[in-house]
């Protein structure tokens, strides 16, 4: 958020079942964050996983905090061949937020960044411009690389729905692998 208004979101979901319809909401698409050689950062949840198992599959997840920002380490990808460690950090100051992945492993794997956003969006030169409902505009680069937009729907509640929009880079890489998002204030 910046001054109120929501500039990343999560979609939500459109329906609680445990599979069907509400796949596409439960996968990692529908979330801000990145997949690698098209695999969720995690194992499909099942509800009947005992937490002992869902630990020795995806590993522990560390959060922690720093003066400037917030940093999440998890293990999900591990379970892929030649996949380490992910992390995330986010970085903020009052007009500017970066967002640093990085990715411990070796080889060459494809890697999808995805974000999701309710505000209006066009093309930049790099990047993206977002443009709220109030008319605030930020750019969004993630260095050199295009971003593909995808209508998307955000759920407001069961079976109600608005439009938002999914940006998403994809590159392949060679492990260990750093990337970097920024989202700044025009």
């Amino acid at each position: 958020h910046h001054d109120g208004e929501p500039l990343l979101i999560d979609l939500g979901r459109g329906s609680y079942t445990q599979s069907g319809e509400a796949d596409p909401d439960v996968a990692a698409g529908a979330h801000n964050g990145l997949s690698v050689d098209r695999a969720d950062p995690y194992p499909p949840n099942r509800p009947y996983y005992a937490p002992a198992f869902r630990r020795r599959v995806a590993g522990p997840a560390a959060l922690s905090r720093s003066g400037d920002g917030v940093t999440l380490a998890y293990q999900g990808f591990a379970r892929l061949s030649d996949v380490g460690i992910a992390e995330r950090v986010w970085h903020f100051s009052p007009e500017r937020m970066e967002i640093r992945d990085g990715l411990n492993g070796r080889g060459r794997h494809e890697i999808i960044r995805r974000l999701h956003t309710p505000c209006t969006v066009e093309r930049g030169d790099p990047g993206v411009i977002l443009t709220t409902p109030r008319g605030r505009r930020f750019h969004l680069t993630a260095g050199d690389a295009p971003f593909m937009v995808v209508p998307e729907r955000r759920w407001l509640a069961y079976g109600e729905s608005v439009p938002a929009t999914r940006l998403e880079v994809t590159i392949f890489a060679r492990l260990p692998w750093t990337g970097l998002l920024t989202l700044e204030a025009l």
